[in-house]
């Protein structure tokens, strides 16, 4: 809940002996700290922070960033009143502020790579935000004897160029009025010669996505072959088949409204608070993009696709590591897929466990599994099931050949996988929240050679189930969740198969 009480009376009522405030103005009700205002202006003679204009703009283009990325309405309230107080130009007022709302912002970027998770995926922040720690204080000193308060501004914003990036890019947007955009119309679906109603609008909206336009034909009235490149490379931006054919998906992301397009890029920005950028060693799983990267000595060294959670069951957002590599791993059935999943097949069709090798155990160290012509199957009831399943090792097994095994609670991992036809397919949100590797051979047999194995394994290790072999050092494994992002030169867009983007909608990101 926003605040609706006046603070602290003692500290204003320095402003108000200067004549900046009159007491329960607007501004008294909701700056956040004002015994560090007094402080700060005090040691300063009392003098005006904010001359120079350029400096508010700079922190209120990053207030522009939070709203719209639509995760703080006290962030938006503060902007607000910062522009009011601008266009009246009410400048002891704007001065309050904008040095009260600084101490927020940059308590914010402190706090974000903790409480991010929470702001960008959960719940709106919405709540006083701790005093800046000592080394945040002593940077905002620095900056108000040196002059350099946007330059501070900048230094706690994240210093990846793929962050400004994404800032360029919603600056564009920011810059031209799109308010009444027509959508671009089409009938059926257009491919290379067909004609074009509304050909304009589609070399429009291909422009705002900051598409190349500059080869196209704008005399032709038709889809001719100097529209077939800015399509495909549309399409591509957009993680869609680049046939060049505009179909169904493709209209829907050439008629994403601005002001939707926008909030893409801002919240994907704030989201690169969250991520660690050193890449030293690192495998970073993106979800959205349906892609893994290792990185060995600050280089991508391995490249895959992967198969993620589907909605129903999401792969977690969390941060673990990559402690050893498992050659023909037994699979211990998760008890939800066991009781949602294999239980009802086995009520159906006796043969199933035989048919797909799972034993039912009572303990996972039981070397001998139970007689399954002992239970009555029929009378089982789901979560009661008082049984474990477990697959023996083999190339139909569920993890394939190779498990990368991660410890965490939630048991999520990567791994193999005997269904390899899945990866053809551009979305490949399939599994139970465990990551599918493609190519999990060229992977393993990169990780025993960066970092390498504690032992190489011998060639009856590599036949023998579940044989686990350490790596010389632990490998950083994060998953995170990037509908936006900058990579190779180019924006890339994915579609939010979490519904994450919409905090109103968001659950289960950890």
């Amino acid at each position: 809940m926003l605040l609706t009480q006046p603070v602290n009376a003692d500290s204003l009522e320095h402003f108000s002996k200067l004549g900046w405030i009159e007491p329960k103005e607007p501004v008294t009700f909701f700056l956040q700290y004002p015994d560090q205002l007094k402080q700060i202006y005090s040691t300063y003679h009392d003098r005006r922070l904010w001359l120079d204009l350029r400096d508010g703009d700079a922190l209120e283009y990053q207030l522009t960033l939070i709203k719209d990325a639509q995760i703080s309405p006290l962030f938006d309230r503060q902007l607000r009143y910062l522009t009011m107080y601008r266009e009246r130009k009410d400048w002891y007022q704007y001065d309050l502020l904008a040095t009260d709302t600084l101490l927020m912002y940059l308590s914010y970027a402190q706090q974000a790579p903790v409480h991010g998770m929470t702001w960008f995926f959960k719940l709106k922040l919405n709540h006083p935000l701790p005093v800046p720690n000592a080394q945040a204080m002593f940077d905002l000193n620095m900056a108000i004897e040196l002059k350099h308060l946007r330059a501070l501004i900048h230094d706690y914003s994240p210093q990846d160029d793929g962050y400004r990036q994404l800032v360029k890019a919603h600056q564009f947007l920011s810059s031209i009025q799109v308010a009444s955009l027509p959508l671009y119309q089409q009938s059926g679906v257009k491919k290379l010669n067909d004609p074009l109603e509304d050909r304009q609008h589609l070399i429009t909206r291909l422009a705002l996505a900051n598409i190349d336009v500059s080869p196209v034909n704008l005399v032709q009235s038709d889809y001719d072959n100097t529209l077939v490149a800015p399509i495909k490379a549309f399409q591509r931006m957009h993680g869609l088949k680049d046939d060049g054919v505009i179909g169904w998906s493709t209209l829907k992301w050439l008629n994403m409204p601005m002001v939707e397009r926008k909030h893409l890029l801002a919240l994907n920005a704030e989201r690169m608070r969250l991520w660690p950028t050193n890449k030293q060693a690192s495998i970073v799983v993106n979800i959205p993009a349906f892609k893994m990267v290792y990185w060995f000595n600050g280089e991508p060294a391995f490249t895959s696709k992967v198969i993620v959670g589907r909605r129903s069951r999401p792969t977690p957002l969390l941060h673990t590591r990559l402690d050893s590599l498992i050659f023909n791993p037994v699979w211990n059935v998760p008890r939800k897929i066991m009781v949602e999943d294999i239980l009802p097949h086995v009520q159906q069709d006796k043969e199933y466990l035989q048919q797909h090798n799972i034993d039912v155990v009572q303990h996972w160290h039981d070397k001998e599994p139970v007689d399954i012509s002992t239970i009555d199957w029929q009378d089982q009831q789901g979560w009661q099931f008082p049984y474990k399943m477990r697959q023996r090792a083999g190339k139909d097994n569920a993890l394939g050949l190779y498990k990368f095994n991660t410890p965490n609670r939630r048991a999520i991992y990567l791994h193999d996988t005997p269904h390899k036809n899945l990866f053809d397919r551009s979305r490949r949100a399939y599994s139970s929240g465990c990551i599918r590797v493609e190519d999990a051979k060229a992977f393993a047999e990169k990780l025993m050679h960066q970092p390498g194995l504690v032992e190489q394994p011998t060639q009856e290790q590599e036949s023998l189930p579940n044989q686990s072999i350490a790596l010389k050092s632990h490998i950083p494994v994060r998953m995170i969740y990037q509908t936006v992002w900058y990579e190779n030169g180019e924006l890339h867009y994915r579609a939010d198969i979490y519904r994450y983007d919409q905090l109103d909608n968001a659950q289960n990101a950890f």
